[in-house]
């Protein structure tokens, strides 16, 4: 077993809302692949159009099933990382730690949240909140 030890800042904002159930949220952050492998997140990654929103490249990580039962929609919680528009570089061990963060801070006390300025560059995003409506989702 292997220990990493370093600061972190969480850069937090809870803000009130619908929030998604703590339990599922929990799922979500437990079931995650927190790999420290450097990823590009940003809109110069060649994706379809339905992808975008705005000037901003939205991945959505939702939880299907909870306590080994099918959810309905407004019973999952979605985290969703929102690039500022420049490219950034992150690692979703990274992105798993502001998860835990917002869950924590946020979602266990009933509102939704976001972790600020994550990535190298700090031009990434990551919101956890109940699921909105999309076409498509990125297979994750």
């Amino acid at each position: 077993m292997g220990l990493i030890m370093t600061s972190f800042t969480p850069n937090v904002v809870c803000r009130r809302g619908n929030a998604p159930p703590y339990r599922n949220c929990q799922h979500l952050q437990n079931s995650m692949a927190a790999k420290d492998a450097p990823k590009s997140f940003g809109l110069d990654i060649k994706l379809p159009k339905h992808l975008y929103e705005g000037q901003s490249l939205v991945i959505i990580f939702r939880v299907a099933k909870a306590n080994g039962r099918r959810n309905t929609a407004n019973r999952q919680c979605e985290a969703t990382i929102r690039s500022l528009g420049a490219p950034d570089i992150s690692s979703f061990y990274e992105v798993w730690e502001a998860i835990v963060a917002v869950n924590g801070m946020c979602v266990r006390f009933g509102q939704i949240g976001t972790a600020w300025y994550r990535g190298q560059n700090k031009q990434l995003n990551i919101d956890i909140t109940l699921p909105r409506r999309r076409k498509k989702y990125l297979p994750f």
